[in-house]
């Protein structure tokens, strides 16, 4: 995880982690763990992500260059093949489309966050807005796919992508790998 958050502040790249497999195998667990804000132990690989993105952004030298960094926050959800927007109760079946800088979701919402604690907090909201059903093998199965996309852009500008995927949400996860702007 270290190396990918590395490319995406360092160089500018965009980065993908994946928790692909079927369900009740612990996807969600994986890379969500326990949001609590007491209980750093428990969290799983997006709040250390995440954590890890401000801290690398602290740690680029100037005290005052961590401002210049914008780091912004979008969380969708794959369901019965609709994309819905987990931070706007307004937007869901939401568009995917190709222009010539990419592949781009129409619509999709992008939340500034100033700290690892706002981000989390938007994280929590949108997994709240998560559609969960009973399946034989899990009660509370979230039954979608989940993209967390975080979009960092460096005091030159340079915006790259980091994105967090529980399940198969392969399609979406070709919105991080638009070209950079």
């Amino acid at each position: 995880m270290t190396d990918i958050v590395d490319s995406v502040i360092r160089k500018a790249n965009n980065g993908t982690i994946m928790s692909y497999g079927q369900t009740s195998s612990g996807k969600t667990h994986t890379l969500f763990g326990n949001l609590s804000k007491d209980n750093h132990l428990d969290w799983g690989l997006v709040p250390r992500t995440i954590s890890y993105v401000y801290q690398e952004i602290q740690s680029q030298g100037d005290p005052h260059g961590a401002a210049k960094w914008k780091v912004r926050l979008s969380l969708i959800e794959v369901y019965n093949e609709q994309i819905r927007d987990l931070l706007s109760s307004s937007t869901t079946n939401l568009s995917v489309l190709q222009t010539s800088e990419g592949i781009h979701i129409q619509g999709l919402t992008a939340h500034h966050a100033n700290n690892t604690q706002e981000c989390l907090d938007r994280v929590k909201q949108g997994m709240e807005n998560r559609s969960t059903g009973s399946t034989a093998m899990n009660e509370r199965s979230s039954r979608s796919h989940c993209v967390v996309m975080l979009s960092v852009t460096d005091p030159a500008g340079k915006e790259s992508k980091l994105c967090l995927v529980v399940s198969d949400a392969i399609i979406i996860c070709a919105e991080c790998c638009r070209k950079p702007t």
